[in-house]
């Protein structure tokens, strides 16, 4: 610090700082203890402002610390220089040296005063320029161990900084001495900023000065300036360390928006305030009005007494910069910058002050700086520069601003002072938020719309400066789109009176806002279109600007439906106007009359340009609406005709970059129709009886189905592909477009003419309709009035409105619309252009080949020359149809050059391109090459060989396959599609030359280089025709007429390879393991080291081909023999199960066999069985040479299986004759089997004549052999009891299958022709009897079939002369004969033989006649009678119950069954058994043929059948015989059958009376237990009955538990087991808790059975829950779940106390006190206790002995808590009955409580406070009332919902009620008491029901939100 020479003492200038109080700068002797002094000054915390960072700071201290300066005066600064005389009388002088010294002493000895005095007057010395170092020395060591000192010394030391002339480092210790005074102090002196501000404007002494940083850092914050971001902060403005930062936060808004967000600023503010003391960083010492006042009225003052342009001004600037984060410095500081700015010497600074006001200004009580800023007027562009940054700095600084700036900017620039900056103020502000500055733009025109003079004009002229300007910049959708908003609630809209011209003001703006988009590059672009230039870089811009256009008529279009009739309520011709008006559909005239713009040169270009856009999908639907409504005002045929325009006129500006009329949703066209439709009058009455018929508006709806072709032709995909599918009209219109041919019907549907008359009845039918409507229509206007067709009105402008319907006939007027929209949009070429869906392929496929089609040829014909436009497969097909001689020389040339196209396309193009088109082309034709019609594939061949072969004389043959076809340029990439259309060509194809073909270009081209899987797909087609096309194959390959054919040894050569290729590339090394594979076609192929996957029939196909021969290709057929028939012949497995495949089944052997290729005769005879070798012996056809090695293979079978072929022969006389005939045809061998075959055969066999007819029997098996006719039948008769057994057995199978097919018909003849011949046989030999009898299996059947029919006297007849005859003989059929010819059993009636039957069985005649009387009865079908009854159901006849019981509910018809079901169900008959009874009912049910067809597992919501149908009185009765038989059986336990039984009987209406039914034994003596039982099993399987009992009766249903597990304790238990689920999320587990609570407290409440039966599984849920830390416990739901627990415990009250429960019980509650024990201190614990006691209380009260022995275990924990919380009642009574037990040395543990629990909260609220509360819920109380009233309630019951009982019918009426509020709260409360208590849901569900039905749709709606807990709460009670 370097010494200076002293100054004489000086004082500062005059100010306006403000007086200090007298107490404060107490002189004399009557001074204070700084400390009490200090102590007396209150703090004020300053107001919330705006700091550095945003957000102002308070800093509120305590007023023993801080020391604040009342700031309500301010006196000039010579006030305080008026007092030196005072400070020279208060001041003692001192030597500098001693002065340390002197104020140590002074401090210890206490005396403040003297040490004061001493310190004024060193300060006095230093203030007047005599001190030296010492003394400043001194006094900085003073304020350094003293601060408090320097505090009542402020002034003084301001006054000292203000003196002129003071040496630097004296300044500097003056800064420190007063730092070091006011450090701690929160509120500092106005004087001191008085004294900076008059420094910081004028020399600058010490404000710059290192030293005084930190006095400058505290005081510039007070200013809350912010720092700019576009430019530095000057250096007077303290660049804040990060810690600063940190500590006051930025507020983007400048204010707090709330007292809520002002309160936690405040807090902030303090809280920083404390922070910044505690660590000595820069805080807020003033408050902001206080430090405003000062530096304005400063700057005020300054400028007041200085001239304008001053260049003393510098300062004054820098002096602003840094406090223009006060309003008031901002505000007077932009009405001087104006001149500021233009003056050379102040430009920097000024431009500094003007970035640093803009900076700051951060709310909306800158409005007047900011137009001061507008206004301001830049002469020089780096003065413009700086202004367009400021203005940037501007809007970035406050979000209000931009809206604020661009409104002063456009009233500005409409004035007539407007500012020349004002267009490069505009495109500053759109480039900083384009899409908010214009909306804000938007929002300025309204405000200009609405004012009373006319501004549209001159809106118009700023809108086209301000394009010239700002174009790219707009944004035109967001600007028109908030120009169009709603503005209903405004205001000054509804003020306004000038609605009608701002309706017609904002079309105006949005049009010219279209046109003033039409940029040079938009002209551009579309010039280049014209010229044919359709680059999609060339017309890009052209593009953007119609999508945009686009946009803004969507958003018009909503504006239109949705604003215009709310705001405006315009008239049909304002509203039409508009319309056409923003859709460009006005004359030019209406967009120019204003101004006269656009130019008269560039008017046509323009309206062209914005007229020619699409439409979007949006528009026209939003348009559809508006039509269907009835609030806008405009007709159906005006707005169809507007929608017809835009359409039109959007179509013709398709092109390849762009879909014009894109529409996606198929509600588009729907909504088109629904337009057009006829609206009924209303006023009109008509019998209910009549319904109107549906109309439609004739013009409209064919101008509709117009508007839908046009859709359809240009989103062909979606709207085209669903009217062809489903709008029958539509697809008319649509073909006529396609075939260009407008006659109904089209040629493409030809109707017939039975569709033709069905179609006009139909149209008169409708006719009728229509006039019977008009008349009744008429009549009730005029009833005088007569309709007829000619007079009819309706007939002329109705249709039937159908769209959905057959096709119509349009109008001619519409088939002539129709016709020129296609010829000048060329709908019919779009849509012959789509290929998916492919319109022209399905009509060209549906009309076939049959029908002629002349239009396809004009189509083609009207190519002009271009057929690239037509698809190829309408070129494709047009040559298939023109293939017919042409003698017109126009057709033929049109021929030539459509082959000519066609050719150029296989051939010409190269590239990707080229691919596929000529991929296209063949793939067309030989497509159907596999056709299976011939005309269709000669067809295809021809139009081939038309396109493919050059040399015309050619057309014939098949070259085109085997040369052109290779020879095509994309041959490669072609090959694959063309081999798989020759492939299925093969399938269909049945010329052999052309088969031959195909076979070898398949050979030549797809075997090598192929793909394997390829090949494989090759391969098996190729087996295909081989194995199943036998005919063809045949044809194809050599046979024995055609040996020299070397096509045929061709063919067989290449399919020879086609296999052995595929083979040899399938087969690979063998693997340990198999494969395992689903496709069943295929088999593994095992070598001895090879294996492959070969499809079957390629195996079969294989060996076929060897059958052929060896031909002329040796090596192919060796090589094919060596695979299959080699030395290592493979094996076969199934791919599934691996088991052992054939490979060549019997009829493969069989070819082998009748081959003559060398080696397969040896391999089909190996391992043949006999059966086989016999099979294969008697086929014809088999050479001599392989029939000679067949019969050497049966010798060895003979010699080493006879056996085996004895067992296979079937007619060895056959065999013998077959075997002769194959010696004589020149086979050899068979000499064994022949021997075998007739032993007596021992000479070689005679040569037979030729002239012997050989009669080749070929048995088939049994189950296929027919039954003979009857008369060839007769025949065998004698075969019947031939000894050979084979025979007899043959006979007999074939003789009784024709006597049943013969019975069944009603006709006996053949039986009674068996029957004669054996009586006759008996007759002639005796002996025939025992024979016959011997073989009861042959005969007996026939005789039974006889007797268990209905025979007719004639057989009756035969079977008594068959008896006379056999009764000599004692078997068991002639006894069935006596019984039948004793018994009157074909004379007699059938009842009386059963009643007789009936008699014998009930008398116990058990003897050997029993079974015959049982058959008896099964044959018998007649309803049962009473002695029947007794012995099916009586008591005691139970030997042959069941058979007959099984043969009544099985033989009976149903009405038998029902006659019978319905007398046991008459009354409860003692003298049943009631066991036959249910075992006969449950029977019935459970008969298979009554399920068949049925669902086996049914879903368990399907309402099951009521198969008998029981009434109530049978219902009863059942239920009687279930109890009889639980009585019976003496256990008096039910069986789960009879439980089942009437489950299934019992129906849902009769479950009230026939539960009261039941409820009347409860009391009966003998069957009360037997009832309870049932009722518990029916409950368990119908909850829902328990609804029918009353308390009595439920008590006692609830006592009999003693069941075992039942399906309704899954859903408790998976209930309760989720309740005690505690995982998952904490949002998502508390709202699926509350959930299961409800539901579960819903259970308990109506099912307390159902949580009875699981309190085990609720005490173990309990347990290892409590011994977590508190923290934890309630963190992870423990208590909730402890709570919940103990809610169900209380709504069981008081079945739990049941001693059947005591167990679960008591460890439920052990695992609550253990809770009480270590969780006591939590706050939901204690309200738990209370709830606990009172559960403990009820528990003595049902059972004092047992409570109390239970709670004595515990009664040194219940002392503890009473202890602890004494004002939990209850707890005083239960320890009353309880001892202490004794205790020992030991000390007892000690409960450690937390505060125990107020009274309030412990105990309910007292009835009356509940009773005064409900008495201001009444109808007459004000809703304020009502509200406080629901308000107190909501807390009362918040922990307690009880206390609600008593308010429930009160919540229940305020749920009607108008206020939301009281209705919310009264739907919460009721809500809440009934999840704590849900049987009380009867008091409000009416209620609630008629909130559902309220016709206030807010109650609804509230209502509804409630409706799942309300349901829940409810079920089981009420059906809603």
């Amino acid at each position: 610090m370097d010494h200076r020479g002293k100054s004489g003492p000086g004082r500062g200038g005059k100010s306006k700082a403000p007086q200090h109080p007298a107490n404060f700068i107490a002189l004399g002797s009557k001074g204070s203890r700084p400390d009490l002094t200090e102590s007396k000054r209150p703090g004020m915390p300053p107001k919330v402002g705006p700091s550095s960072s945003g957000q102002g700071v308070d800093r509120k201290r305590d007023p023993s610390v801080s020391v604040s300066m009342p700031l309500n005066k301010k006196p000039k600064l010579d006030a305080a220089a008026k007092s030196e005389d005072a400070w020279d009388s208060h001041a003692i002088e001192c030597d500098p040296a001693d002065l340390v010294a002197k104020i140590s002493h002074a401090m210890e000895e206490d005396d403040a005063t003297r040490a004061r005095g001493l310190l004024c007057g060193g300060l006095l010395l230093l203030r007047r320029g005599k001190g030296d170092k010492i003394l400043l020395l001194s006094l900085l060591l003073i304020g350094k161990q003293w601060p408090k000192l320097l505090i009542p010394e402020v002034p003084l030391l301001c006054s000292a900084l203000c003196t002129k002339g003071m040496r630097s480092q004296t300044t500097m210790g003056i800064c420190t001495l007063l730092m070091n005074a006011l450090q701690n102090q929160t509120s500092w002196p106005e004087i001191l900023a008085r004294v900076y501000a008059e420094d910081s404007a004028g020399d600058r002494q010490w404000v710059d000065l290192e030293e005084a940083r930190p006095l400058v850092e505290n005081i510039c914050l007070s200013f809350g300036t912010k720092k700019p971001t576009r430019s530095i902060v000057p250096p007077e403005v303290p660049a804040m360390s990060s810690e600063i930062t940190a500590m006051t936060p930025e507020v983007s808004a400048g204010h707090c928006d709330s007292p809520a967000r002002e309160e936690d600023a405040g807090n902030a503010r303090r809280g920083a305030a404390i922070e910044a003391l505690d660590t000595g960083l820069p805080m807020e010492r003033y408050k902001k009005e206080a430090i405003e006042s000062v530096i304005v009225s400063y700057v005020k003052d300054y400028m007041a007494n200085r001239p304008a342009l001053d260049p003393n001004y510098k300062n004054l600037a820098k002096l602003m910069i840094t406090a223009s984060g006060l309003q008031g410095i901002r505000l007077a500081a932009i009405q001087k910058l104006d001149g500021w700015l233009q003056s050379p010497k102040l430009l920097k600074p000024s431009q500094d002050l003007l970035l640093s006001i803009c900076a700051n200004c951060t709310s909306l009580d800158d409005t007047d700086v900011v137009g001061h800023i507008v206004k301001l007027k830049c002469k020089s562009k780096q003065v413009l520069n700086c202004f367009l940054m400021c203005i940037r700095e501007l809007i970035a600084a406050y979000a209000g601003n931009l809206g604020l700036l661009l409104k002063l900017v456009v009233y500005n620039e409409l004035s007539s002072t407007r500012n020349q900056n004002n267009m490069q103020v505009l495109s500053t502000i759109f480039s900083m938020d384009q899409d908010q500055s214009s909306g804000m733009l938007a929002e300025v025109f309204h405000e200009l719309l609405i004012h009373k003079e006319d501004y549209l004009k001159a809106m118009r002229n700023f809108l086209r400066e301000m394009f010239r300007n700002v174009r790219e910049k707009l944004n035109v959708i967001a600007f028109c789109r908030v120009l169009m908003q709603d503005r209903s609630t405004d205001p000054n809209f509804r003020e306004s009176g000038s609605k009608e011209r701002m309706l017609n003001s904002i079309p105006d703006i949005v049009c010219l806002t279209i046109l003033l988009s039409i940029t040079l590059q938009v002209k551009e672009s579309a010039s280049l279109l014209a010229r044919g230039d359709t680059r999609e870089t060339s017309v890009s811009n052209l593009i953007n600007f119609q999508n945009l256009v686009a946009k803004v008529q969507k958003d018009a279009a909503y504006w239109l439906r949705d604003t215009v009739v709310k705001m405006y309520r315009p008239s049909e011709e304002t509203y039409t106007q508009v319309m056409k008006k923003v859709f460009f559909l006005e004359s030019s005239d209406q967009y120019h009359n204003k101004d006269n713009w656009p130019p008269e040169s560039d008017r046509g270009t323009m309206y062209r340009l914005a007229s020619d856009v699409p439409v979007l999908q949006k528009t026209l639907m939003v348009m559809c609406t508006i039509g269907m409504s009835n609030e806008n005002p405009i007709t159906i045929p005006n707005l169809i005709d507007i929608m017809e325009r835009i359409v039109k006129r959007a179509a013709l500006v398709a092109n390849e970059h762009l879909n014009p009329l894109y529409v996606d949703k198929a509600d588009l066209l729907l909504g088109l129709f629904k337009l057009c439709k006829y609206k009924h009058p209303q006023h009109y009455n008509f019998s209910s009886s009549y319904s109107p018929p549906t109309l439609a508006i004739l013009n409209s709806y064919w101008k509709a189905w117009s508007l839908a072709v046009v859709l359809a032709a240009f989103n062909p995909t979606t709207i085209g592909s669903l009217g062809w599918g489903k709008y029958a009209t539509l697809r008319a219109l649509m073909e006529m477009c396609i075939t260009n041919t407008f006659h109904y019907p089209p040629p493409t549907m030809a109707l017939k003419d039975e569709d033709l008359a069905k179609e006009a009845h139909m149209i008169e039918i409708e006719r009728r309709q229509m006039l019977e409507y008009e008349a009744l229509l008429a009549e009730q206007e005029k009833p005088s009035r007569v309709i007829t067709e000619q007079s009819s009105h309706f007939l002329q402008t109705l249709t039937v409105f159908d769209p959905l319907g057959p096709a119509r006939r349009p109008p001619p007027a519409s088939l002539a619309d129709l016709q020129s929209l296609n010829d000048i949009l060329h709908l019919g070429h779009r849509l012959c252009r789509c290929r998916n869906p492919d319109f022209l392929l399905d009509v060209i496929q549906r009309q076939g080949t049959s029908q002629a089609m002349p239009w396809l040829a004009d189509l083609v014909n009207s190519s002009d020359g271009s057929l690239c436009h037509l698809p190829v497969q309408c070129l494709c097909e047009f040559l298939l149809c023109d293939l017919v001689p042409m003698a017109e020389h126009s057709r033929q040339q049109k021929h030539q050059q459509l082959v000519n196209h066609l050719k150029n396309m296989l051939v010409v193009k190269e590239g990707p391109e080229g691919l596929a088109q000529c991929l296209e082309v063949l793939e067309y034709f030989m497509g159907r090459l596999g056709s299976h019609q011939a005309c269709n594939r000669h067809q295809a061949i021809k139009a081939l060989r038309l396109l493919l072969d050059e040399d015309e004389d050619e057309v014939n043959s098949n070259n085109w396959v085997l040369d052109r076809l290779p020879s095509l340029p994309h041959f490669s990439g072609l090959k694959s599609s063309i081999i798989v259309a020759l492939r299925q060509a093969c399938l269909s194809e049945n010329d052999i030359s052309t088969l031959r073909c195909y076979l070898r270009f398949l050979a030549e081209h797809a075997v090598k280089d192929a793909d394997q899987q390829c090949l494989a797909d090759l391969t098996v087609d190729m087996a295909t025709v081989v194995v199943e096309r036998n005919i063809i194959t045949h044809m194809l390959l050599p046979s024995k007429g055609q040996q020299d054919c070397d096509e045929a040894h061709s063919s067989l050569a290449h399919l020879m390879e086609i296999f052995i290729n595929h083979i040899i590339s399938s087969r690979v090394p063998r693997r340990e393991s198999y494969a395992w594979s689903h496709n069943q076609d295929h088999i593994l192929v095992e070598w001895p080291t090879e294996e492959c996957y070969l499809h079957i029939l390629v195996v079969h196909a294989s060996v076929l081909l060897l059958t052929y021969g060896q031909g002329r290709h040796h090596h192919l057929f060796k090589q094919l023999h060596e695979i299959w028939l080699g030395t290592e012949r493979p094996r076969g497995r199934l791919t599934d199960t691996f088991e052992e495949a054939v490979l060549f089944p019997d009829w493969l052997k069989l070819k082998m066999i009748q081959s003559e290729a060398p080696g397969l005769v040896e391999a089909a005879l190996a391992d043949l069985e006999p059966p086989q070798l016999l099979l294969f012996a008697q086929n014809f056809g088999i050479p001599p040479s392989n029939m000679s090695k067949l019969l050497a293979t049966l010798d060895r079978a003979v010699d080493h299986e006879p056996q085996a072929v004895a067992e296979a022969l079937q007619d060895r006389s056959y065999m013998v004759q077959l075997v002769r005939v194959q010696h004589h045809l020149g086979a050899k061998n068979g000499h064994t089997f022949l021997h075998f075959l007739d032993p007596s055969n021992q000479a070689p066999p005679e040569e037979l004549p030729e002239s012997l007819e050989i009669v080749v029997r070929r048995p088939l098996p049994l189950q296929t052999q027919k039954a003979p006719e009857p008369k060839a039948v007769s025949a065998l008769l004698p075969s019947l009891f031939s000894e050979d057994g084979h025979e007899a057995r043959a006979a007999f199978s074939l003789i009784h299958k024709t006597v049943c097919n013969e019975l069944s018909e009603g006709d006996s003849d053949l039986l009674l022709s068996i029957l004669h011949h054996v009586v006759r046989e008996i007759r002639n030999r005796p002996s025939f009897a025992h024979y016959a009898l011997a073989r009861p299996l042959l005969l007996w059947p026939l005789v039974r079939l006889a007797v268990s029919t209905r025979p007719n006297p004639a057989v009756r007849e035969a079977l008594a002369q068959l008896a006379e005859q056999l009764k000599c003989t004692n078997t068991p059929m002639t006894h069935m004969l006596a019984s039948t010819d004793r018994q009157p059993k074909f004379r007699a009636s059938r009842a009386t033989v059963a009643e007789e039957a009936t008699q014998r069985l009930l008398c116990q005649q058990t003897n050997e006649s029993t079974g015959h009387l049982l058959d008896s009865l099964a044959t018998l079908e007649t309803v049962p009678i009473e002695q029947q009854m007794q012995l099916l159901f009586g008591r005691g006849h139970t030997t042959c119950r069941p058979y007959l019981l099984t043969l009544l509910t099985h033989g009976s018809t149903w009405s038998t069954l029902h006659n019978c079901m319905t007398h046991l169900l008459r009354k409860a008959d003692p003298s049943y058994d009631p066991g036959a009874v249910l075992d006969f009912l449950w029977a019935l049910i459970g008969n298979p043929k009554l399920w068949q067809g049925r669902e086996k597992r049914p879903s368990k919501h399907q309402v099951r059948d009521d198969i008998l149908g029981l009434s109530l009185e049978q219902t009863c009765v059942l239920l009687e015989y279930v109890l009889e038989e639980a009585l019976v059986v003496g256990g008096q336990e039910l069986s789960d059958g009879r439980v089942a039984l009437l489950l299934q009987c019992l129906s849902l209406e009769y479950l009230r009376p026939m539960v009261r039914h039941l409820a009347a034994y409860l009391q009966s003596a003998d069957k009360a237990a037997v009832s309870q039982q049932l009722l518990l099993q029916l409950y368990l399987a119908m909850p829902v009955l328990i609804n029918e009992l009353n308390d009595c009766e439920k008590d006692l249903l609830i006592e009999g538990t003693n069941l075992g597990a039942c399906a309704l304790d899954i859903s408790s238990h998976t209930l309760l087991s989720a309740l005690a689920s505690s995982a998952g999320p904490p949002k998502e587990w508390n709202r699926r808790s509350q959930d299961f609570e409800l539901a579960a407290r819903k259970m308990t409440a109506t099912h307390p059975l159902l949580v009875l039966r699981q309190l085990p599984m609720l005490a173990a849920s309990l347990q290892g829950r409590v011994h977590y830390e508190s923290g934890v416990f309630r963190h992870r739901n423990h208590l909730i779940y402890f709570l919940q627990v103990l809610g169900l415990l209380e709504v069981l009250q008081p079945h739990i106390f049941q001693t059947e429960y005591a167990l679960s019980l008591e460890l439920i509650l052990d695992s609550f006190f253990a809770m009480f024990q270590l969780h006591n201190q939590l706050k939901d614990v204690q309200i738990a206790l209370s709830r606990t006691v009172a559960l403990l209380q009820s528990f003595v009260s049902y059972d004092a002995q047992r409570a109390l022995k239970y709670l004595q275990r515990h009664c040194q924990l219940l002392h503890d808590l009473h202890a602890a919380y004494p004002n939990v009642s209850g707890l005083q009574p239960l320890l009353a009955g309880l001892s202490l037990p004794a205790r020992d040395g030991d000390e007892p543990e000690v409960l450690v409580a937390a505060a125990a629990v107020s009274a309030a909260e412990a105990q309910q609220p007292p009835t009356a406070m509940v009773g005064q509360i409900v008495g201001r819920l009444g109808r007459q109380q004000t809703d304020d009332v009502q509200q406080l009233a629901l308000h107190e309630l909501d807390l009362a019951s918040s922990r307690r919902p009880a206390v609600l009982e008593g308010c429930v019918d009160v919540l229940a009426g305020l749920l009607l009620h108008p206020s939301i509020y009281n209705r919310n709260q009264a739907h919460m409360l009721l809500l809440r008491y009934l999840r704590h208590n849900p049987a009380a849901a009867a008091a409000s569900v009416t209620t609630f029901i008629q909130c559902l039905e309220s016709s206030n749709p807010d109650i609804q709606a509230s209502a509804i939100e409630k409706i799942p807990e309300v349901v829940v709460c409810a079920q089981g009670k009420f059906y809603f």
